[in-house]
């Protein structure tokens, strides 16, 4: 069963995809400059299934979360994989496990109709290669490691048939090049520590000595390579070291200024930074910092989202989009935030409602 913070509960599956089917239009004004969103936050939903989260800005900016029953050891996740032009979000936890998508343009969140998906299941991972969306693994309501293989076309879901990795949830994945790699994340035995890259076709395991075992992990991609940082170990010791893989082996470094130690913070590319933010560590976490390749650097935006752990997180044009989280107790969050590389903007608008632990990533 994955865990996180100080509670146990599976985790669930926000799967992002390239390019989308058909889905129904919910409005909303996207990130600064287009049209009028003007950097204001909303309020909570509650409830499940299809009818969208509903972001007010009265409160000026300051995002409240939704709150549900503290979860025990039910919870989520969910994952989010973006193209160019949008994001797309499959499923997560509120009080139920979560089976809807939504594609994200950067300005309107919009429903699907429909139509075959991957069952049900949590801390997927999810990113894009050649115009396509790879999804792997997740925990299934049986609180089953799963090890099968979907892939997202534009317009359905099929399966792929062949061996991969082992069965995992809250594994790191991030796109580099010509391929997608997979690091680590829960197995039934406890944390794994392995490498496995998909060419779009099929997985190969890569060895060679990287990071120790760990899961919740934040990954995401700069230049040629792959940055890894933090997670959780089998001992539930918080991580706070930064990896780097350039395709064929992974390197630890050494930065000046590293980010304290977490689990289940999540990243993002924009620009020649990676941006880093939340996680938990004891407390639920709400700082930002910027990967430049080099060094972390920590940045004080004046209107951050909430401390929480476990959103979802994709790049869409020129600003990273944020979505949803929980707190670690009893928040769930349905928010939308805008990065824009120095400032956190909430948006305001209709979309999904609140869940927990999407996993989002960059096109």
């Amino acid at each position: 069963m994955t865990s996180f913070g100080s509670l146990v509960f599976p985790a669930v599956v926000v799967a992002l995809f390239c390019g989308c089917g058909s889905f129904k239009n919910s409005g909303g004004p996207g990130p600064p400059g287009a049209g009028d969103a003007g950097g204001e936050g909303g309020a909570s939903s509650s409830g499940g299934g299809g009818d969208g989260a509903v972001i007010d800005a009265a409160d000026g900016g300051a995002v409240d979360g939704a709150t549900a029953d503290a979860p025990g050891s039910d919870g989520g996740c969910g994952v989010t994989c973006g193209s160019n032009t949008e994001v797309l979000l499959f499923g997560g936890f509120d009080d139920q496990y979560l089976g809807d998508t939504w594609a994200f343009d950067g300005v309107v969140w919009s429903q699907s109709d429909g139509g075959a998906a991957p069952t049900g299941r949590l801390g997927a991972g999810v990113a894009p290669l050649h115009g396509a969306v790879v999804l792997f693994g997740g925990e299934d309501t049986t609180l089953t490691e799963l090890g099968d293989t979907w892939v997202w076309n534009g317009s359905a879901w099929s399966t792929v048939a062949g061996s991969g990795p082992p069965g995992r949830s809250s594994a790191g994945i991030a796109t580099l090049g010509d391929a997608v790699i997979l690091f680590g994340g829960e197995a039934d035995q406890g944390p794994l520590g392995d490498t496995w890259s998909w060419n779009g076709s099929k997985w190969t395991q890569v060895s060679g000595v990287g990071p120790s075992a760990r899961q919740g992990v934040a990954m995401a991609t700069l230049g040629s390579e792959v940055v890894l940082f933090g997670g959780r170990d089998g001992n539930f010791d918080d991580q706070g070291d930064t990896w780097t893989w350039n395709g064929a082996t992974w390197t630890q470094r050494m930065p000046a200024h590293p980010p304290p130690a977490r689990e289940y913070a999540v990243a993002a590319t924009l620009g020649s930074t990676v941006v880093l933010f939340g996680g938990f560590s004891g407390p639920p976490l709400g700082d930002t910092w910027t990967w430049d390749g080099t060094d972390w650097t920590q940045v004080m935006p004046s209107t951050p989202p909430d401390p929480r752990q476990a959103s979802g997180i994709a790049t869409v044009g020129s600003h990273v989009v944020l979505f949803g989280g929980w707190d670690g107790d009893s928040t769930f969050y349905d928010d939308t935030w805008f990065w824009d590389g120095g400032q956190w903007t909430a948006a305001s608008s209709m979309g999904p409602t609140y869940r927990g632990l999407p996993a989002m990533c960059g096109p």
